[in-house]
């Protein structure tokens, strides 16, 4: 379930999911997903969007033959900052850069803590709509 409403250049977003996976034909069974979260988004104008992201994740432990393995699932929270600038309009589509800076605020996945401190990505990417 996702929802969004916009106040003014700002916009807040939430998310509640959950995956529940099935057995494969190995017998084995990935944990079920659920994920909670919410963002704020500053969008001044149509190319500019920066924002900050909160998720919860929770895994569940995975099972082969019915048997659940120890060494599989756990729990996580994240603040990530996010930013996209869409510089270009050309060749029938659009140019832009996107960014993130990703900080685990708690981890409990297959019992460690806190091994990560941060995940950062930028991508450019080229969008175009197709018309029929």
């Amino acid at each position: 379930m996702l929802s969004s409403i916009r106040f003014g250049d700002f916009w807040v977003h939430s998310e509640l999911s959950s995956l529940i996976n099935r057995e494969n034909s190995d017998n084995y069974n990935f944990g079920d997903v659920t994920k909670l979260g919410a963002a704020l988004h500053y969008t001044p104008n149509y190319d500019v969007m920066l924002g900050l992201e909160l998720d919860a994740t929770n895994t569940g432990k995975n099972e082969f033959n019915g048997v659940t393995m120890d060494n599989s699932g756990g729990q996580a929270v994240t603040l990530t900052a996010v930013g996209s600038w869409r510089y270009l309009s050309a060749l029938g589509g659009n140019f832009t850069v996107n960014g993130s800076y990703g900080q685990p605020l708690y981890q409990d996945v297959n019992w460690y803590g806190l091994e990560t401190n941060y995940a950062a990505t930028v991508m450019l990417t080229f969008s175009h709509k197709l018309e029929y």
